[in-house]
């Protein structure tokens, strides 16, 4: 079991923030964008997209995106992880599904903020849409995203198994699947209470974070 975790968890970390990253790399702007142009072409496409990733299985997803760009195009390799090019394709779909959420979170809070009177306020005393975005609208919106990585890495972890079955790829997910088919109950116990340890942690680390970035929170815990 410590030997499946010493050379087998690194992969799957790997690929978890990987997927995370990019997610919230490329999430948080397109998000930005959306609320910020609601009702444009942009914000339907993009509220388009993130519902139907969202609504598709990540079987399904994976399946499709390897026999297009592997099988068929040829522009990565189907299965692995030895090299960048291998790890393009299963971080791309596994990052999907946390992809649709922030984007979908930040464009609610950004319509949310953009509504309030201070910014209502600051829109009337005539400052400029960029300076009012900058000034009161972009950090409030974002402060919910610090409670999203423990959750996101939670379902991260249900599509690691998924995804490292698909691409073949030797991480926890493809070892828990395979200590599944030939009933090794020590090997699947040590796994679930791993996993549920890195899920606890993270969890544990956002809500510390979304405490330090919110004075709200902060105030609460002193009045209580």
């Amino acid at each position: 079991m410590n030997s499946i975790l010493r050379e087998q968890g690194p992969i799957t970390l790997e690929l978890a923030l990987l997927s995370l990253g990019w997610a919230l790399a490329l999430g948080i702007p397109v998000g930005v964008a959306a609320g910020l142009r609601r009702g444009t072409l942009l914000d339907r496409a993009v509220t388009t997209l993130t519902a139907v990733t969202m609504g598709l299985p990540l079987f399904f997803l994976g399946t499709v995106f390897a026999w297009l760009f592997a099988v068929e195009l040829g522009l990565v390799p189907p299965y692995g992880w030895d090299g960048w090019r291998t790890k393009l394709l299963p971080v791309f779909v596994l990052g999907l599904i946390p992809f649709s959420q922030v984007v979908r979170v930040l464009r609610f809070e950004m319509l949310e903020v953009l509504g309030r009177d201070y910014v209502l306020v600051a829109h009337g005393k005539g400052l400029r849409h960029g300076r009012v975005v900058r000034t009161h609208v972009l950090r409030p919106a974002l402060i919910p995203l610090a409670s999203m990585p423990g959750p996101m890495l939670g379902q991260l972890v249900a599509g690691l198994f998924v995804v490292e079955w698909i691409f073949s790829i030797p991480g926890l997910g493809r070892y828990f699947i395979a200590a599944a088919e030939v009933g090794d109950y020590p090997v699947i116990l040590g796994l679930t209470i791993a996993l549920t340890v890195a899920i606890a942690a993270a969890n544990l680390l956002s809500d510390i974070a979304l405490a330090m970035l919110d004075p709200r929170l902060r105030d609460a815990e002193v009045a209580t």
